[in-house]
């Protein structure tokens, strides 16, 4: 899979939910992401750090290192559509 077609793909749901938390926070943490959806995603550290990892190898994101702590930003703004197109019946 070339990073063309990486960047082109739509957004998973999930993807989505992370997106959105980072926007609304401003910069989070891969633990405050995952405490963030905790209450709709029952995610294990290991996984949101891994979604982490591919929204930012796909342009959506970027991070600083503090310590040993990433700290994740958005890179694109919120109002540049990123969801998935809707389907028709």
């Amino acid at each position: 899979m070339t990073l063309r077609n990486i960047a082109a793909r739509p957004l998973t749901d999930l993807q989505q939910a992370i997106l959105d938390f980072i926007w609304e926070q401003g910069s989070a943490t891969a633990e405050q992401v995952r405490e963030g959806l905790w209450p709709n995603h029952r995610l294990k550290d290991p996984t949101v750090r891994t979604l982490l990892r591919r929204l930012e190898a796909r342009g959506f994101l970027t991070h600083r290192v503090y310590g040993k702590v990433f700290f994740y930003r958005a890179k694109v703004a919120q109002t540049r559509s990123v969801r998935r197109p809707a389907c028709s019946p």
